[in-house]
């Protein structure tokens, strides 16, 4: 089964500093939290996303790009802001 992490869990959850070093070892962005996980839809890891930010590596494609700004969109929408 695999792990599914996020901060919240350590209040109620005896498994989820296991979950939370499996995280940490996968760069799960849900490891830093929802919001950073549902600002990457489509990226699987922090590494990807950092690479592809300071251009050591580019996106395989379009999609991962249209993937984040679809995701910035939703998180402004959510938080009222103006797209």
């Amino acid at each position: 089964m695999d792990a599914t992490y996020g901060p919240a869990c350590l209040s109620f959850c005896g498994m989820a500093r296991y979950c939370r070093d499996e995280a940490t070892a996968c760069a799960s962005p849900a490891r830093l939290g929802s919001a950073v996980r549902n600002a990457m839809p489509g990226i699987d890891s922090t590494r990807t996303a950092l690479s592809h930010l300071d251009g050591t590596t580019a996106p395989s494609g379009a999609a991962a790009v249209d993937l984040l700004r679809a995701g910035e969109r939703l998180r402004r929408l959510r938080r009222g802001d103006a797209a």
